[in-house]
């Protein structure tokens, strides 16, 4: 985004504002919206839906909206997958050193 104001500043173009869409010359003081509002406030913004941009780019609007939330979901599968992984593997880890201590315990009642 930052890569067209930047651009035509280098050029020579004043641009008035600094800004030209969501993107800033970054030869200018100006801060960027990332600067500004942080990168996760500005993706939530920018993920927003908008009935506008669905018909301008002539968009099929509930096609776009099942995408989205496919999306969303095979996200939330894909994080769930991986949280049971990394817990299996912490019970795993607790059941061989629980194994551990038995055989130490276990060999120790055999010496005396």
């Amino acid at each position: 985004m930052i890569i067209f104001p930047t651009t035509l500043a280098a050029m020579g173009v004043e641009i008035p504002g600094e800004r030209l869409g969501l993107g800033t010359n970054l030869f200018s003081d100006e801060s960027t919206l990332t600067e500004q509002f942080g990168k996760k406030e500005e993706k939530k913004e920018l993920e927003k839906r908008s009935d506008f941009m669905i018909k301008l780019g002539g968009i099929d609007k509930n096609s776009a909206f099942k995408q989205k939330e496919e999306k969303e979901l095979k996200k939330k599968k894909r994080k769930k997958a991986e949280e049971e992984k990394k817990n299996k593997r912490k019970r795993r880890e607790r059941t061989d050193k629980n194994r551990k201590m038995q055989n130490n315990l276990f060999k120790k009642s055999l010496v005396l």
